[in-house]
């Protein structure tokens, strides 16, 4: 065994982190495997052996392939990966301010004394994400499978006898950047820092897709920075779903490396539906609610969503919606013993989803109630009723949603001016009264200070309502 992730104890645990990352490094190669049941105690802390039957030829996967078989090794070597939370020091460095660091053998700070190592940030700096200046001018991000890439450049050259350098493991790196079409780094600088953004997105899709570069994700993309990220509030909201997602997708990830099976369920069950309600969303804000049912219809018409607007699917997604949300294992196991048959590990999905994401208000509101109103939409179009009928009970459905979304602390920082520049920042969102007036009544209980100027919003005139 040559390449191995070492588990840290309780809230300090990263290795799904790490996992999901030399998953991404494989280019979700279907041969990436973890021995879990046979963990390896090394310097006292357990490790798991990274195993690898390749299938994928890009340069990232035959490096891995390298490191788990001992390619060019001069000795047998054994490579350690620690993925750390943020602010983690050893040996007075801070882990987050550098993003990584890299080991050898003896290494002072090692913390595998007889092994390489490197250790890197999972945390993506607290959320704010990593940047390093780009080749041309200006910065990019530094996204933490980019991280660990060239942290194991170092760590090959360490067990391969080549004298290391950051430009050397810098250029490893922007190959790395070419598989996850991101910008070359400058090899020249090796300045860097916090602050670039979240630069993981939605990992569990990621892997359900088999790609962080599909289509799927290129769009999830595009609501996170087209939609999400114009204001400060909408910052502030992908800032605090990101820091909280990535405290419920590690157990998503283990499950799906586990039982490989459920990869395409939940890209059925849950990524497709939930693209399908963002679009709809999307439409609803661009239009001012009008035309959903032609929305729904014409999407309904396309190829790749045929399968989940059948009626049969679309009762059946509704029903493991409304079984998670009233969780009851007796319940469960009966209605879905043939599925968790079928699809190994599916009723621990399902329980982790109810205690991480229908209990969680950002998680809920921006992932679970999007599939749910989508769901309850689409069936819809299954009625006896008219396209105007139809469109009105989507509007109800997603101004009740809207009106719930969750008020941060970041409200509380605002001035009187910068509070009503936010409030009309995100009425190309918020733009019917109903959503307004629901969502102001609990801004307002969170955040009384600027009551006026919220009552303003909503009514647009000095006068109060019930």
């Amino acid at each position: 065994m040559s390449l191995l992730i070492a588990r840290n104890t309780g809230a300090n645990d990263r290795f799904a982190e790490a996992q999901a990352d030399i998953i991404s490094i494989s280019t979700m190669d279907v041969g990436i495997g973890f021995n879990e049941a046979s963990p390896v105690i090394i310097s006292g802390i357990n490790c798991i052996e990274v195993t690898y039957a390749r299938t994928e030829t890009g340069l990232t996967a035959v490096r891995l392939d390298d490191l788990v078989h001992d390619t060019g090794f001069t000795a047998p070597e054994q490579i350690i990966v620690l993925a750390v939370p943020d602010g983690t020091t050893f040996n007075g460095i801070v882990v987050s301010s550098v993003a990584g660091i890299a080991l050898d053998v003896g290494d002072t700070g090692n913390p595998f004394p007889n092994d390489i190592c490197t250790i890197y940030d999972a945390d993506d700096c607290n959320g704010a994400g990593h940047w390093v200046d780009r080749e041309g001018g200006g910065t990019t991000s530094f996204p933490r499978d980019v991280i660990l890439y060239h942290e194991l450049s170092h760590c090959f050259h360490f067990a391969t006898g080549v004298a290391t350098s950051e430009p050397l493991a810098e250029t490893d790196e922007n190959v790395m950047r070419d598989a996850r079409g991101l910008d070359h780094r400058d090899i020249t600088s090796h300045n860097g820092g916090c602050g670039g953004g979240p630069t993981t997105c939605c990992i569990v899709a990621s892997l359900a897709t088999g790609s962080p570069y599909s289509e799927e994700i290129r769009r999830f993309r595009y609501f996170r920075e087209q939609i999400l990220r114009h204001s400060t509030v909408g910052d502030d909201f992908f800032n605090e779903f990101h820091y909280r997602y990535y405290s419920f997708s590690p157990e998503m990830t283990r499950l799906m490396g586990h039982y490989p099976s459920l990869s395409p369920l939940i890209k059925k069950y849950f990524v497709i539906p939930l693209l399908a309600g963002i679009e709809m969303l999307l439409y609803y804000a661009e239009n001012h609610g009008k035309g959903l049912a032609k929305f729904l219809n014409d999407q309904s018409s396309r190829k790749s969503l045929v399968e989940i607007y059948k009626e049969d699917f679309l009762n059946e997604l509704f029903g493991y919606l409304k079984i998670i949300r009233n969780f009851d294992n007796k319940e469960i196991s009966q209605i879905l013993n043939n599925k968790c048959k079928e699809y190994p590990g599916f009723n621990k999905m399902l329980r982790h989803i109810y205690k991480e994401a229908f209990k969680d208000e950002y998680i809920n509101w921006s992932l679970v109630s999007v599939v749910e109103i989508w769901v309850e939409s689409a069936l819809l179009l299954y009625s006896k009723k008219s396209q105007n009928e139809i469109d009105i009970e989507i509007n109800k459905k997603i101004i009740q949603w809207i009106g719930l979304l969750p008020v941060s602390n970041v409200w509380e920082e605002f001035s009187r001016l910068e509070t009503e520049l936010e409030l009309k920042n995100i009425e190309q969102f918020i733009y019917d009264t109903r959503s307004k007036i629901s969502f102001a009544k609990r801004l307002i209980e969170k955040h009384p200070r600027h009551q006026i100027t919220i009552l303003n919003w909503v009514t647009k005139e000095k006068r109060s309502y019930d």
